[in-house]
């Protein structure tokens, strides 16, 4: 009896040690430029690697201002989601007008309220180096303008300006005489008639086969996608599948109707970065889950 608790024991100190490393073995942050020595007022790009698991909650915000040091640009984060975990990369441009040797500090990602910490970095700002060598080059004296050419600068600007107004007239003129076409708008379907168009016209190719896979699941999920943002105004294209399951989650779906549609949404990342290949029917299960997915939410308002 003692031996089988033990065991028991054994199996959930694993079990434990498993899940602990799933969701914080995997976390790094790591900051790179691509330069340490520059001239004052030339830009360092600086670029930031976080990786963490997928489903964990983080909060990762670049700091206001960085002392001795002014931002330039700041560029568009990336994310990358794979079955191992998922990667963001954050690349934005600064500069610095202090001369010296400074420090960039650490860089702060906090996952399941837990800090992490990136290397601090080293920048050298400095002037042009003096070359003795160079020529020396004295200040010039102040010239002397010829008078008589001045007398005619009044005739010059009143012939230019004169001209100018010729010019500008012939081009009114022309420009009325050139009759314009109303373009006519064309209508916009609404967000329901536009998703259904983008079904039908996915079911008219046929169900995929082979390396058809990929492009059905992608095509399938950004139809879903937009109808979303135009319908609920939800930013669908800034978010994960995860992501998006979470704002789905305050929609009036039913439990089994919001489990399906998960299933749908996640083995489309299953096709897409684990290269799974589904069978037809679940193809067509999972064409018909979103499609119901659509209806449901167009009769929310």
């Amino acid at each position: 009896m003692n031996m089988i608790s033990g065991k028991r024991y054994t199996c959930c100190i694993l079990i434990f040690l498993f899940f602990h490393q799933m969701t914080t073995g995997q976390v790094a942050l790591r900051a790179s430029v691509d330069r340490n020595r520059i001239l004052i007022g030339e830009p360092i790009r600086i670029t930031i690697d976080a990786y963490f698991p997928l489903g964990v909650p983080v909060n990762w915000k670049t700091p206001d201002t960085i002392p001795h040091f002014e931002y330039l640009e700041m560029g568009r984060s990336d994310t990358v989601e794979s079955i191992d975990g998922k990667k963001i990369t954050q690349e934005f441009s600064i500069t610095s007008f202090d001369s010296g040797k400074w420090e960039l500090p650490s860089f702060r990602l906090m996952v399941n309220n837990k800090a992490y910490y990136s290397d601090t970095l080293m920048i050298d700002v400095g002037f042009t180096p003096f070359d003795r060598n160079a020529d020396y080059r004295d200040i010039k004296e102040i010239e002397e303008i010829n008078q008589a050419s001045m007398e005619y600068l009044p005739w010059v600007i009143g012939i230019v300006t004169l001209l100018s107004i010729v010019v500008l007239v012939f081009l009114m003129r022309k420009k009325k005489s050139v009759s314009v076409i109303p373009i006519k708008e064309v209508p916009l379907l609404s967000p329901y008639d536009e998703a259904m168009r983008a079904l039908e016209e996915l079911k008219r190719r046929g169900w995929p086969v082979n390396g058809e896979v990929k492009n059905y699941y992608t095509r399938l999920n950004a139809i879903l996608r937009e109808f979303l943002f135009r319908k609920m105004n939800i930013r669908t294209a800034e978010k994960t599948n995860e992501e998006l399951l979470r704002e789905m989650q305050g929609m009036n779906f039913s439990r089994e109707s919001f489990t399906q549609i998960a299933d749908a949404l996640r083995m489309s990342d299953f096709v897409k970065f684990a290269k799974y290949q589904p069978g037809v029917e679940q193809n067509q299960a999972n064409y018909q889950i979103i499609e119901s997915a659509i209806r449901i939410v167009n009769n929310f308002q």
